[in-house]
């Protein structure tokens, strides 16, 4: 579920919404001609950038050149001895006042446009000179884009005649052979994007965009020969963006979508697009595939993401996968296919988020029991019980603290012994008169997998300290840290704590001359999304699957034949879940599962899952911020707090938002 603020979340309940507003980015880009081009010019000695990569972050270096010296704290000094090693990303700088920047290409291309970031040291004109023919321009400003045919080419070259500061040398912090093109409400005729995601990835994740706008002034006519359509390439990424208008009349804005470019067409002037997810485009066979090696699933999905070509930054891995060992081998496939038998084997799903990442997640505890988190403190007293905050205790032992014990019948005496009872965490660390601690007591609770949660729950025992801050880590990166003041002895403390694998209490005032007692903490929504009554557009259509009787998950062996390739062994060995008394019996057969142990939890997880075999259909108003494998609350008259998994989410747009779910019970849910 895409973050969004309160604001936002108020506007889309009303139940007359102001206007909402759609962008949709083209990147009509020749990314091969992107990928293989080669600078060649006289640099100064500082020039270190990639222009081909527009992502980069570029400074500017002090030098005496003419109007270009800046002292409002915008500029760097050169690192002292030239040391070449400290330099920072600046991009192409010139030797030469008004050098010439030359790419060279390893073969012709075609290209329709160009996109030039200068810097602050724009040229005032320049020229581009292809193989095919020499554009002029004046320009003023220090971002530029033409889309004007280049023509086929080997080689661009940027000729500068005039700096718009005098006598400065040439600067091009990044090229882009191509130009992003953005439609909005005017140009729009209509949008859909369809997401699915399997709870258990029993099959591919999917991910379509259809869209269609006005194409008034011809840029896509296919007769034209100069026409956008023509520079097209399947995988050239699409974008899609709501701005959704607020109380205040602010616009607020979130991307929703990065597609990829299948298919298009032209006709009479509205132009069809049609994009998908990378991963239905990743077709290649995985090469490493078929070797049987011990690893770590973290370690073979990195594998497979790197044989495909994907970058660290384009793709997510949960560190979960750290902890689930692999023996047998990846079977021949595709990479997509591939990705989508480990996420299975790992109990995890596959998806593309919104910025087009791949992320493979854990999605096998909706709800947290007490077995899969790990306790730590920084002291504690001989008779407490940390681990117990989890499930909660009634036992509290009267303690010579101020203004603790009480004669009410409610607290134990300490043994003499030793044996004590079940007690929940208690701090060795006691507040001082002021409330204040030497070391501030520090409960941490570590996540099996990564998880967000929009709201937590803190009951205390005893006397309740005043104030504690809650850090959130993820693979040991601080994520967030929030301040919470005015506590009370139950505290249901309403934040959205994103994406964290360990969370941290720091108790930064207690109750003077006490201890902290915390009874219990839970851990309650995954969304604060409730799709209620007045969302939907039709009475949800609810269906019960066929009972199933028991999961069944095969255990695979393999051994080296005379090829010394992996061979499966002829067996039939299980591990089973009973679910039901009588039912379907599924069989489960991942080549990943070498292991008793691994078939067990599999077959549990795929049990839970058939366990809820309650799903729905509904129409409803349209909320582009939920995503297929969101949790989210459903309005029931016959349930409460009716929590179900988003396995297909389709939402529309002319004008106007529609949306469609198909919903299934979530694999656990709280008090259900």
């Amino acid at each position: 579920m895409i973050s969004v603020s309160n604001a936002y979340k108020h506007a889309m309940s009303k139940t007359l919404r102001d206007r909402a507003y759609i962008s949709v980015g083209i990147g009509v880009v020749n990314q091969s001609a992107q990928e293989n081009g080669t600078i060649v010019a006289d640099k100064a000695y500082w020039s270190n950038g990639n222009v081909f990569d527009t992502s980069a972050k570029n400074i500017e270096y002090a030098t005496l050149e003419e109007n270009y010296f800046r002292v409002d704290g915008s500029m760097y000094f050169m690192p002292e001895n030239n040391e070449r090693i400290q330099l920072l990303t600046n991009g192409v700088v010139t030797d030469e006042i008004c050098g010439i920047v030359r790419i060279n290409f390893n073969d012709t291309y075609s290209i329709k446009g160009v996109t030039l970031d200068f810097g602050s040291a724009y040229p005032a004109s320049f020229a581009i000179k292809t193989a095919a023919k020499t554009l002029e321009y004046v320009n003023d400003s220090d971002y530029f884009y033409t889309t004007d045919v280049l023509g086929d080419t080997n080689y661009i070259e940027i000729v500068p005649t005039a700096m718009v500061g005098g006598q400065q040398r040439f600067r091009l912090r990044s090229i882009l052979m191509g130009v992003g093109l953005v439609y909005a409400n005017n140009h729009t005729k209509n949008m859909s994007l369809e997401e699915y995601v399997s709870s258990i990835s029993e099959d591919l994740p999917s991910e379509t965009l259809k869209y269609s706008f006005f194409d008034e002034l011809k840029q896509f006519d296919v007769d034209n020969e100069n026409s956008f359509i023509n520079f097209l390439e399947t995988m050239q990424k699409i974008t899609l963006s709501f701005g959704i208008t607020l109380e205040t009349g602010d616009i607020e804005w979130h991307q929703i979508a990065t597609t990829y470019l299948k298919d298009w067409k032209s006709q009479n002037g509205i132009v069809s697009l049609t994009a998908t997810d990378r991963l239905a485009q990743m077709e290649d066979e995985y090469t490493l595939a078929n070797r049987i090696y011990d690893r770590t699933a973290y370690a073979e999905a990195q594998a497979i993401f790197n044989d495909a070509g994907l970058q660290p930054d384009e793709y997510f891995i949960d560190e979960y996968l750290n902890d689930v060992y692999l023996h047998n081998p990846m079977p021949k496939g595709t990479h997509k296919e591939c990705l989508q038998i480990l996420a299975n084997a790992c109990r995890c799903i596959v998806r593309q988020d919104e910025n087009g990442i791949i992320r493979i997640v854990a999605n096998f505890a909706n709800v947290l029991e007490p077995e899969d988190l790990d306790i730590a403190t920084n002291g504690v007293t001989a008779w407490s019980k940390p681990t117990n905050i989890l499930i909660g205790s009634s036992v509290v032992y009267a303690d010579m603290t101020t203004d603790f014990t009480n004669a009410q019948g409610t607290m134990y005496f300490l043994p003499e012994n030793g044996n004590y009872l079940e007690t929940s965490y208690v701090s060795e660390q006691i507040a001082k008169t002021d409330g204040t601690f030497d070391e501030n007591p520090r409960l941490s609770i570590k996540m099996p997998a990564s998880y967000t949660y929009f709201n937590v729950t803190v009951d205390f025992n005893g006397n309740h300290p005043e104030e504690m801050t809650i850090y959130t880590y993820h693979n040991g990166s601080l994520v967030d840290n929030v301040n919470f003041t005015g506590l009370k002895q139950s505290n249901l403390l309403i934040y959205e704590f994103k994406d964290f694998d360990e969370m941290v209490f720091e108790f930064t005032k207690g109750h003077p001359n006490n201890r902290v007692l915390v009874n219990s903490v839970a851990f309650a929504d995954l969304s604060d999304y409730v799709l209620t009554k007045k969302d939907m557009l039709s009475y949800p259509v609810g269906y019960k699957e066929r009972r199933v009787k028991a999961v069944r998950c095969k255990i695979f062996t393999y051994k080296l034949n005379d090829k010394n390739e992996p061979e499966e062994v002829k067996d039939e060995v299980f591990a089973a879940k009973v679910i039901n008394a009588n039912g379907d019996i599924k069989t489960i057969q991942n080549p990943l599962v070498s292991t008793e142990s691994h078939a067990a939890l599999l077959a549990e997880w795929i049990g839970n899952y058939y366990s809820n075999n309650i799903s729905y259909d509904v129409d409803y108003r349209g909320e582009p911020r939920n995503n297929a494998a969101d949790i989210i609350h459903m309005e029931s008259e016959a349930m409460n707090n009716l929590q179900v998994e988003i396995t297909k989410h389709t939402l529309s747009y002319n004008g106007a938002f529609r949306g469609k779910m198909e919903l299934r019970r979530a694999l656990k849910m709280a008090g259900g």
